[in-house]
C-alpha cells in the first residue's frame, strides 16, 4: 500500500468526560489520588506530558484522542477501518494500527492537525493477521514497531520522519519485536530463540541483547526513557514474573509489589518512576501500581474495577493512564473503561 494522506474522522463525533471519582487513600503514605473515568468500552493506551491521551473505542472500532481539557475526538485512520492508536508524542502526533475486513494490519501517523498518513513496512505480509504494527513514536516523529511477513515471522522496523523505513532483526533471532523508542532514537524490545531476551538498539543501529538477572528464563523489555533506563519483566525458574529496571550500564534493580507473584513494569518516565500491573497468580485479578525512584510503591485500583485495573502508561508528572474492567457476576460480560489516575 502506498502512503496516503487524509483527514477522515468520525464525523466530528465528540463526547464529554463521564465521571470524576473522589480522591482515594491507598496503603502507604496518605496521598490524594483521583481517577478520571472515560466512557464505557474504551481503553487508554498512551499519555503525553500534557496529559493528552489516546486509545481505542472497542465497541465501534474508532480510535480516540482525549485532549487535556477533556474533549474526546474520535477518528478512524481509513474509512470502515478498525483503528487502534498506540502512542502519542508531546507535539500531539499519534501512531497506531488500523485494519479492514481482510484483517491485514497497516500503520498510520496522525499529525497534530488531524491529517493521517498510512504506511506499510517493506516485506510486510498482506494476508490475514499479517502487516505492519507500529508501537511507539518519539518527540521527533520517529516510529518503531514490528511487521509480520508472509511466513508469519515478526521483524522490527524504524520509520523516520521522511517516511524511510528500515527493518530491525536481532542477529540469530527467530522473531524481533520492538515496543518503544525514546527521544534519542534508542529502541527497546524483545526477541526470541529458544527463550525470550531483551534488546536495545542505538540510534545508529547497534543492537545490544540482554537477559534478566541470574535465573531469568524469559526477559521482556517494555519501555525505555530518555536516560536509556529500561523497564520490563522477567520470569524466574518457577514461572513467577518480576518487574525490573535496567540502568544504561547494565545494572538491574528487581522489584515486586509486596508478596505478589506476577509484577510487570510497563512504562517508565525520565525521573525513573514506573507504572505497571501485578497480581497474586496467573488467574488472579490485576491491579496497577506506581513505583517511585526510592522504591516505594502504590496500588492503582479503580473503585468500580470488579475485574481488574491495568496501568499502561505514565507521563513526566507521574500521571498514569490505562483501563479497568467491570463484570456483573462471575460469568457476566466484561466492560472496559479507560482512565487517568492523578497522584
Amino acid at each position: 500500500m502506498s502512503a496516503k494522506r487524509n483527514s477522515w474522522s468520525g464525523g466530528g463525533r465528540l463526547c464529554c468526560l463521564c465521571v470524576v471519582l473522589a480522591s482515594l487513600a491507598l496503603a502507604g503514605p496518605l496521598q490524594a489520588q483521583t481517577f478520571t473515568v472515560f466512557p464505557a468500552d474504551t481503553i487508554a493506551l498512551a499519555i503525553n506530558d500534557s496529559a493528552a491521551v489516546v486509545g481505542a473505542e472497542t465497541s465501534i472500532g474508532f480510535g480516540f484522542l482525549r485532549t487535556p481539557d477533556g474533549t474526546f475526538i474520535s477518528f478512524r485512520a481509513a474509512e470502515n477501518a478498525v483503528t487502534t492508536p498506540k502512542s502519542i508524542n508531546n507535539t500531539g502526533a499519534i501512531t497506531g494500527i488500523y485494519g479492514g475486513a481482510d484483517l491485514v494490519y497497516h500503520g498510520f501517523v496522525r499529525d497534530a492537525d488531524g491529517a493521517i498518513t498510512s504506511f506499510d513496512a517493506p516485506g510486510a505480509g498482506q494476508t490475514k493477521y499479517q502487516g505492519t504494527l507500529p508501537a511507539s513514536i518519539n518527540a521527533a516523529g520517529v516510529i518503531t514497531g514490528y511487521f509480520v511477513d508472509q511466513s508469519g515471522n515478526l521483524h522490527g522496523f524504524v520509520r523516520t520522519v521522511d517516511g524511510t523505513i528500515t527493518s530491525i532483526d536481532v542477529p540469530n533471532a527467530e522473531q524481533t519485536q520492538p515496543v518503544g523508542v525514546n527521544d534519542k532514537g534508542e529502541i527497546v524490545g524483545y526477541w526470541n530463540d529458544s527463550r525470550v531476551h531483551g534488546f536495545i538498539r542505538s540510534a545508529g543501529g547497534a543492537i545490544k541483547s540482554f537477559k534478566g538477572p541470574d535465573g531469568a528464563r524469559l526477559t521482556y523489555a517494555n519501555a525505555i526513557n530518555n536516560n536509556g533506563i529500561v523497564a520490563g519483566v522477567f520470569d524466574d525458574q518457577t514461572g513467577g514474573g518480576h518487574g525490573y529496571i535496567r540502568q544504561r550500564g547494565g545494572a538491574f534493580t528487581t522489584f515486586d509489589r509486596g508478596t505478589e507473584l506476577f509484577t510487570t513494569a510497563l512504562a517508565i518516565n525520565d525521573t525513573g518512576t514506573v507504572a505497571g500491573d501485578y497480581k497474586a497468580n496467573k488467574h488472579g485479578k490485576e491491579n496497577g501500581f506506581l513505583r517511585h525512584p526510592n522504591g516505594g510503591m502504590e496500588t492503582i485500583s479503580a473503585p468500580l474495577a470488579t475485574a481488574g485495573t491495568h496501568a499502561l502508561t505514565i507521563n513526566k508528572d507521574d500521571v498514569v493512564a490505562g483501563y479497568f474492567q467491570t463484570r456483573t457476576g462471575r460469568q457476566g460480560p466484561v466492560t472496559s473503561y479507560g482512565f487517568i489516575w492523578t497522584p
